[in-house]
Order: structure tokens, then sequence, then C-alpha cells
């Protein structure tokens, strides 16, 4: 990473757009500053460590190296802020830039176009994430350096740079499928033991008895249906029998039937025929009686004529009247002659038809009885076919019954049958699931082996790496006066159970004591050269693990509790690194340093309306 350019807008101290362009050329470059805001406070609160630390860990990691995000980077007197930040790594031309309301991420890469992006895919373009970065480029004060963090915090970065973790999941992965391993062990013993307890069951079952049971039974019932037959063959001869009586008794009945059946119509044929004739007689009567009152209607208006017409006005003679009365009165006489002949044939009618209605009533009640008759038999004759029928269905149900019975197999013999393949399934399976956990048990011997081996590789490795470590560390430690001293370090180790031991533990090895010291004794300008050293030497790790040369490392008042001599060093430490790695290195302090070192000065001016970066 060789930074470009860096512009502030909104962040924090920088409430206006400012734009720093960095230098080209590598080196040592000392940044101060002047407070003419609040004079008291010299150089402090100039915005020294906003403009070189906290802008490019915001834009890059959205949070500064003390942790501050969001709103708090945001400057009091305006509602947002961004930072865009240009730099090179690995030939590629990058533009990040970062808002803070609204909250956006974006891109450039070699001039192209602005693309929103992610945090997870700008952290795999730059190399490193939060945490390694701030151990390698950026060392920002009132931050714990790699010796001031907790035992678990250096396992932790140690763990970032190295894929130690890779190591830790396959132990965590053997253990897991050690876990699984013996669980399906148990779980074969469980299969294992419930097998045997079920053939055991299956060899305490005895079926002979019960086979011999259901065989008498099915002997005895076949034999009870064979005597049945007999009575069923009495009951179907006595039916027989009345079916004969009743067929008999049937066809008489209905003989007699159709014979008084035909005395019944010529009975009825001749009671119409009688009928018939009063009828006629009383059409014949009534004609007669109405041709006797219009003749006797025309002799009353013959009576009531004058003597001349009332229509034509002719002369009517008396002699002609009377004609005309007479022959209407003879034909009255002759009428009521045949009336009197008429009413004495219906007397006669009526008593033949009498005589008749009487022998068509007795032949009907004797056809009653002969109907009767002929259905009663036919009704017992019907009884008697459908007993018969359901005796034979029932004989043939028996036959069927017979036939199922002799057909049917033991079902304890079956059942024997099937409890003899259980038992050679059950063995059968018993044997593979011994099988079975014979394999388990072979995979659980391997896994075990490698739940240790795996943490065994992964403590391999943290030993070569702080090897490499404590030679780096202790080189600087010669560097910053500390001749003859020496770190050292230890991690994690292995329990007796194959268990991983955290802690992360540095001693010190001084000329004037016999015995490594605790890191934490230690105080004072000493502990300072120390911190320092360990800084450096865990960016030169982070850096070589991931393959990087960045051009740019920033120290935010590094001098702290130095002597003069040991800012000395500190400079000379810091202009020898930057030559030799190419880099451009950034010490920040607000005290008069010896500039004549430095390539260049910056002093950053803090003002009333703006904060301006002078070059010297």
């Amino acid at each position: 990473m060789v930074p470009q350019s860096i512009t502030l807008n909104g962040f924090k101290c920088f409430t206006a757009t400012h734009t720093f362009q960095y230098p080209t050329e590598p080196g040592l470059y000392f940044v101060t500053g002047r407070n003419e805001v609040e004079k008291e406070l010299e150089a402090n609160a100039c915005g020294k460590s906003t403009l070189f630390c906290d802008a490019i860990c915001w834009c890059l990691y959205g949070k500064t190296p003390r942790g501050v995000k969001a709103g708090d980077v945001v400057n009091w007197g305006v509602s947002s802020a961004w930072v865009d930040f240009s730099f090179r790594s690995r030939d590629v031309h990058y533009r990040v830039q970062r808002y803070q309301h609204p909250n956006t991420l974006t891109i450039s890469i070699n001039q192209g176009p602005v693309v929103n992006t992610t945090q997870e895919e700008l952290e795999r373009r730059i190399g490193l994430d939060y945490s390694a970065f701030c151990n390698s480029i950026i060392f920002s004060q009132l931050t714990d350096t790699f010796f001031d963090l907790r035992p678990a915090e250096k396992s932790e970065v140690l763990e970032s740079v190295l894929p130690l973790e890779v190591w830790e999941e396959a132990s965590k992965r053997a253990k897991q499928r050690s876990d699984v391993l013996q669980k399906e062990m148990s779980e074969k013993s469980e299969v294992i033991a419930g097998l045997k307890g079920q053939l055991l069951a299956l060899n305490e079952l005895d079926l002979e008895d019960k086979i011999a049971e259901w065989e008498a039974v099915r002997s005895d019932e076949i034999a009870g249906i064979i005597e049945s037959f007999a009575e069923d063959d009495a009951k179907l001869l006595d039916l027989r029998a009345k079916g004969k009586f009743w067929q008999e008794k049937e066809a008489e009945t209905k003989r007699c039937v159709i014979e008084i059946e035909s005395l019944l119509a010529e009975a009825e044929a001749e009671y119409e025929g009688i009928y018939a004739k009063i009828l006629q007689i009383e059409r014949n009567a009534t004609a007669k009686s109405t041709e006797i009152g219009m003749l006797q209607k025309e002799i009353a208006r013959l009576r009531q004529l004058g003597p001349e017409c009332s229509m034509c006005k002719q002369k009517i003679a008396h002699e002609h009247l009377e004609t005309e009365e007479n022959k209407y009165q003879k034909r009255i006489d002759v009428l009521t002659g045949g009336l009197s002949v008429a009413k004495n044939s219906r007397l006669e009618v009526d008593q033949q038809l009498k005589v008749v209605g009487s022998e068509v009533g007795e032949i009907k009640n004797a056809r009653m009885n002969f109907v009767s008759g002929y259905n009663d038999a036919n009704r017992h004759l019907g009884e008697v076919k459908i007993r018969v029928s359901q005796l034979l269905e029932e004989k043939k149900r028996k036959e069927f019954r017979i036939a199922n019975l002799e057909a049917r197999t033991n079902p304890f013999v079956e059942q024997k049958r099937k409890i003899e393949d259980d038992k050679r399934k059950l063995k059968s399976r018993i044997v593979q699931v011994k099988g079975q956990l014979t394999g388990l048990d072979t995979q659980l011997t391997s896994t075990q082996y490698w739940i240790k081996g795996f943490s065994e590789v992964k403590l391999m490795l943290i030993s070569d790496i702080l090897t490499q470590l404590e030679l780096e560390v202790n080189n600087y430690l010669y560097q910053f006066g500390l001749h003859h001293w020496k770190v050292e370090f230890s991690v994690e180790s292995t329990t007796k159970t194959g268990k991983a031991r955290k802690g992360f533990a540095v001693t010190i090895k001084c000329p004037s004591l016999e015995s490594a010291v605790p890191w934490s004794s230690w105080s004072g300008g000493e502990t300072q050269r120390l911190r320092l050293a360990g800084a450096l030497g865990m960016s030169d790790l982070i850096l070589a693990c991931f393959g990087l040369t960045p051009g740019l490392e920033v120290h935010d008042e590094p001098s702290q509790f130095l002597s003069v001599q040991g800012i000395t060093d500190l400079i000379s430490v810091l202009k020898d690194r930057a030559i030799s790695t190419h880099r451009q290195i950034f010490l920040i302090d607000h005290r008069n340093l010896d500039t004549g070192t430095f390539n260049g000065i910056y002093t950053v001016v803090r003002k009333e309306e703006c904060v301006e970066v002078v070059s010297e």
C-alpha cells in the first residue's frame, strides 16, 4: 500500500474539505502540530492523529484505531462526514470513499467507475483485516501495542497472521467426529443388545402345542359340519313332501277357479243381457210418455183456437178441429196401452234380473273361496321353495367351509417358519452390526489420534512463528540500545489429555538478572523500548506472513517515556527502517525533535476556520 492522497470533510476536527498529498519518495517524515485556537495546548489537539491515523483507518475499516465509528466521527458542527483515500497496491490504483450519513462505501479501480463495495471485498483487496492493519501499519497513540495486549488477545493476533484456525478447526472437527463415533458405537451396542434380547425371546417361544391345538379345532369343526348334513337331508325330504302336497293343492284349486270363472262369465253375461232389456223398456216407456205429453199439448192448443187463424186470418172449420183432436186422442190411447204393456214387461224382467243377480253373487263367493285356497296353496308352496333353497345354500356354504378348512394352512406352522427366519436374520444382523462396531472402533482410534495430532501441528506452527518473532524483536531491542536483552515468548501447550492450554506469556531477560522477568513487571523508558521493539517485530511478522510490502507506516507519539538517547535511537531505527523497506514512515510527535534526520516535516495547524498542513 503506497499512499497518494487523502481528503477529509466533516471528519472530527476537519470541518471543511481538506486534501493531503503524500510525498512521492520513501523516507522518515516528522509530523508536528500548532494549535492557534487554543495556544496553551501548543502542538496538541491539532488533528495530527486524525489526519494520519484515524482518517485512513476509518476509511478502510469503518472505525478508528481506538474503535470509534459511526456518528462519533462526525464533526459536531456538521451532519455528515466522508473520507476519500487514494493509494496503490500491487501495481493497482485504488480510490476508496466512505460516507457517514448516508452510510456508503465505494471504490474505484485504476481510475475506473466508482461502484459500491462491501467491507469483506475491500479487506480482500487490501490483504489485511482491521487487527492486522493496526498491528503492522498504523501504530496509534492511546492504543495497546502487541506487548500490551492480554494473553488471549495476543493469541488472536497470531491466529489472524497464521492459518491456525485451520488446525484448530481440524482438531475441533476430529473431536466432534470422535463424539459422533462414540455416540454411534453406543447406539450400535444398544442395537446389538436389543437384537440379542429379541433372539432370546424368540428362542423361548414353543409353538408345537398351538399347532396341535389348531389342527384339533379344525378337525372337530369339519366333523361337526359333516354330521349336520344328515339333519339337513331329512329336512329337505320333509320339505319336498310338503311341496308336492301344496303343488297338487295349488293345481286343484287353480282348476276350480278356472271352472267357476267360466260360470261367472256366463251368469254375468246373462245378467247384463237382462239389464239391457230393462234399459230398452225404460227408453221405450220414456219415449211414449214424451210423445203423449206432446200430443196433449197439441190438443190443448187446438181447443184454444178461435174461428179464424191469428196468423193468416183465414177461417177455421169446426169439423176440422174435431178431426185433428180425435186423431191425436187415438194416438194417445195407443201409446197409453203400450205403456201398460211395458210396465208389465218391466216387472217380469226385474224378477229375472234379481234371480240372475243372486246366482252371480253366489258364484263370486264360490270363486273367492277357490282363489283364497289357491293363494294359500301358492303361499305355502313358495315358503317350501324358499326353505329348500335356503337349506341347499346352507349346504353349499358348509361344503365351501369344509373345503376352506381343508385348504387352510396352520398359521402357527407359518409363524414357526417365520420365527426361524427371523432368528436367522437377527443372527445375521448381529454379525453385521458387530462388524460395523469394529469399523467404528477403528475410526475412533484414528480420529482420537488426530485430535491431538492437529493440535500438535498448530503448536509446531506457533513455535516456528514465535521463534521468528523472537529474532525480529530481539534485533530491534539491540537497535533500541537494549544490548544483551532478550525477549522470550511462550504460548499454548497440550495437557496429558490432549487438550490445548490457552495462554501467551512474554518474558524479558536482561544482563542484570539471572532469570527472565514477565513483561508486566517492567515500567518507564525500558517498557517503551520493549513495547516499540515488540510492535515493530510483530509488524514485520504480519507483513511477511501476508506477503505484503506496504509503502506506509505511521507511529503516533512513540517517544512517550523515552529519554533523549531513547528518542535518538527511535529516530535512527525508523530512519533505517524507511530506507530498508522503501517505505514512507510518519513519526507524529508533539515534541520539538531534531529535524535534521527527517526527509520532510509536516506541521498540522489548527485555525478557527479550518485545519491546514504546512510542509517544510
